[in-house]
């Protein structure tokens, strides 16, 4: 019997405030390169509890730009990369945004399975609520 590993990222950019955690909402333009602690301020992670296996962390096992990113690591960081279990996870920020906005753009590396991983990146009302491996 074959398995089948799924890791589901999901990258949320969250409009307005939240029911389930208040924060300090960010103007745009914005930008983040994920080098300093000023840079991680207002970014939420949400991993797995009690799991040091598939989670988003920030550090120097891959980079775009500079020398730091935001990454999944199924070994604390050391490496950029997932351990082949079903695992979800969410790394958002809350932002005030203008009527008139109309776009988004960031830089990303995908190096999983394009059957099975995936990356979600979207808007969401104020009253979205991330829940954790759930369907």
């Amino acid at each position: 019997m074959k398995k089948i590993f799924n890791i589901s990222i999901l990258f949320i950019l969250l409009l307005y405030s939240t029911v389930c955690k208040a924060q300090t909402l960010t103007p745009l333009p914005y930008f983040c390169g994920f080098e300093t602690e000023e840079d991680m301020d207002g970014w939420i992670l949400k991993n797995v509890e009690n799991s040091n296996t598939n989670k988003w962390v920030v550090g120097n096992a891959t980079a775009f730009k500079g020398e730091k990113s935001l990454y999944i690591s199924g070994d604390n960081g050391i490496t950029a990369g997932y351990n082949n279990i079903s695992t979800g996870v969410a790394a958002y920020k809350e932002f005030s945004l203008e009527a008139d906005f109309s776009y988004i753009a960031f830089d990303w590396k995908g190096l999983g399975d394009r059957r099975y991983d995936k990356l979600y990146v979207c808007w969401v009302v104020s009253i979205f609520c991330i829940r954790m491996n759930e369907p």
